[in-house]
């Protein structure tokens, strides 16, 4: 999704253990027009399927859900991770996993909310570890709910999770930026913990990336191609090369 990936590009930052952050305009500061072309494209994707309900978890992904949610004219319910006094009645409950924060917490929805003929669209920010999916996954199939797909804003690919909850039957998976486009926006896996904001695209393959100096080349490069500094504008040099040593890359 083009208008996304230059967002990301524009805007994202990524911070040490390649954790991405796009808080400016998707988690925390919402870009509203961005969302709204979210919505219409998860539309797109799963124009067809027969959708009564979405589900998702909070925090951040609330707001994504509400606006695609808008385009399928349908309820939105959310995954609570702590029960408060106003859910009242029997839960279903699990315990999910944050790689981003690093810890294990319940997520509960009322059983007034989810259920049998219920036909569930998964809607969330990003697809890491995959432990968001499986305890919403787990909720749904614990109601009796169908689950039609999942909608995922951001994939990781450098992480399991993607890969993971395909293999165990859960289709369709939709990301809108895929593991194979985020690798050419994150940092190699090998660089030194950092703060590195995301720069302006050089051609790659027809695809976009950041380049920064690691003393080398990112490992996700294709064919390891490397780069030629030359009158203060970065060419590609499509043959491959461990690496060109000396050339210091502008940040």
């Amino acid at each position: 999704m083009q208008i996304l990936y230059d967002r990301i590009r524009k805007d994202g930052i990524v911070r040490a253990g390649n954790v991405l952050k796009v808080d400016r305009f998707l988690n925390h500061q919402m870009d509203i027009h961005l969302f709204q072309e979210i919505g219409k494209e998860f539309k797109r994707r799963f124009e067809g399927e027969e959708i009564n309900k979405i589900l998702t978890i909070e925090a951040s992904g609330i707001g994504i859900a509400c606006i695609v949610a808008e385009y399928f004219d349908v309820p939105v319910v959310f995954a609570k991770k702590t029960k408060t006094k106003n859910i009242a009645g029997e839960v279903y409950t699990t315990k999910v996993e944050s790689f981003t924060h690093g810890t294990v917490y319940d997520i509960i929805v009322s059983k007034e909310f989810l259920g049998k003929g219920d036909k569930v669209l998964v809607i969330d920010d990003f697809l890491a570890k995959g432990k968001a999916l499986d305890g919403l996954t787990t909720l749904i199939q614990d109601s009796g709910a169908e689950l039609v797909g999942a909608g995922i804003v951001i994939e990781k690919g450098f992480q399991d999770g993607g890969k993971r909850i395909r293999d165990k039957g859960i289709r369709p998976v939709q990301s809108l930026i895929s593991p194979d486009v985020l690798s050419l926006l994150l940092p190699a896996p090998s660089e030194k913990p950092g703060y590195f904001p995301l720069r302006p695209p050089c051609p790659l393959n027809k695809l976009h990336t950041r380049l920064h100096w690691n003393g080398g080349m990112p490992e996700s490069f294709p064919q390891r191609q490397y780069l030629l500094l030359k009158y203060g504008q970065m060419h590609l040099q499509a043959r491959p090369a461990p690496f060109l040593a000396g050339i210091l890359l502008p940040l």
